[in-house]
């Protein structure tokens, strides 16, 4: 089951990580933003592989899978609320869009 999380994770959510990189960041934050990215992506996917043999003695696999469900269903409500849509925007746009946001 391990094996098919990351094999699952890496052709979906793991990737994503790359397309908001290359659609949100500025080009004057890039190199920096993308750096906290990858590192933030990264040290999810070790506590992720980290921490399942752990869960799996104390709260069996039922336990286990829920609590993994629980932080995606997190991640999916706030990319709903958080994450803007970008389709169609210019670079420039998005921009724009995040400074009003900060204003």
């Amino acid at each position: 089951s391990l094996l098919l999380y990351i094999s699952t994770f890496s052709l979906g959510a793991g990737a994503i990580v790359w397309v908001i990189m290359g659609e949100l960041l500025p080009l004057r934050i890039r190199g920096v933003g993308g750096s906290i990215a990858s590192g933030f992506n990264w040290s999810c996917s070790f506590l992720v592989t980290g921490s399942f043999q752990f869960m799996l003695t104390r709260l069996q696999g039922t336990g286990t899978f829920l609590v993994y469900a629980g932080v995606c269903a997190f991640g999916a409500v706030f990319t709903l609320l958080a994450v803007p849509e970008t389709k169609g925007l210019e670079l420039e746009a998005i921009e724009a869009l995040f400074a009003k946001k900060d204003n």
